[in-house]
């Protein structure tokens, strides 16, 4: 592949791309990141309204982005936001899937019972459950309509969002279990997607000021910032900045791998 200059490796001009839960802090940052960079974005969440504030963000810098709503967890809403990509460009250069649900929004925690600290013997079946559908299912059915639109393309850029719960552990059961094999599944699509040009990569977050993390009370979330050695959290366009790169030719010879801008809080 021939690169240009920095500044226009880095650009995504006249490429589509798609956001799952772009509603949200990060999935929103990112969504206006990629547009800044010169793609058209759809945004997707299961909120349509909080996705059209995004979408219209978006506008600002890319005409054509548009909000598309449904639940990653129903793989037939799924496919309906992919048919719609492709009625409209019948191709798909860029997918990031951002779409997750907190282990906050499974309890009330407090300083003392924060559920990062989550005893399985007391984890509910329906807990379990909806963190791997939402996580891991919904990045599959995701993927699964995107990779013929991506072939439609000819080439195509798969970021999929896991954590630093993935990596290490640092995180209750069921959501270390779903980023994790979220980056399981990054690692076998690479081998069967590379061959047709098609790249996917995982970024793995430490603690952000944005997003899932903001449910957690203060003083919870305040109790981990010693432990990261830069000594402060992410901010929400960091992670998008990461994205941008795997997503655009910058990183043409990377794919089955993950990055993890986690500010030193786990280091490998």
């Amino acid at each position: 592949m021939t690169h240009g200059p920095l500044d226009s490796v880095l650009r995504l001009d006249g490429r589509i791309a798609l956001v799952t839960g772009g509603g949200g802090g990060l999935g929103g940052a990112t969504a206006e990141i990629l547009a800044e960079a010169g793609a058209t974005v759809v945004v997707s969440d299961i909120d349509q309204a909080a996705a059209e504030r995004v979408a219209a963000a978006c506008r600002n810098h890319m005409p054509d982005s548009v909000a598309l709503a449904a639940d990653v967890t129903d793989p037939a809403a799924v496919a309906a936001v992919f048919d719609e990509v492709a009625h409209r460009w019948g191709r798909l250069e860029v997918l990031v899937t951002t779409a997750g649900v907190s282990a906050a929004t499974d309890a009330t925690p407090t300083a003392a019972t924060d559920p990062l600290f989550n005893d399985i013997s007391t984890l509910s079946d329906a807990a379990w459950r909806r963190m791997l559908s939402v996580h891991l299912d919904g990045t599959f059915f995701c993927i699964r309509s995107a990779v013929p639109l991506m072939r439609a393309a000819g080439r195509g850029s798969i970021v999929c969002m896991s954590s630093i719960a993935g990596l290490a552990g640092i995180g209750p059961p069921h959501y270390s279990a779903a980023k994790g094999g979220i980056l399981g599944l990054v690692r076998a699509l690479a081998r069967s997607l590379g061959p047709e040009g098609i790249r996917i990569n995982a970024v793995c977050p430490g603690a952000i000021d944005a997003g899932m993390t903001l449910l957690r009370p203060r003083e919870v979330v305040e109790a981990f910032l010693p432990q990261i050695p830069v000594g402060r959290f992410g901010a929400a366009r960091e992670i998008g900045h990461a994205v941008l790169y795997l997503a655009s030719d910058a990183s043409s010879y990377t794919t089955g791998q993950w990055t993890s801008p986690n500010g030193g809080s786990v280091i490998s």
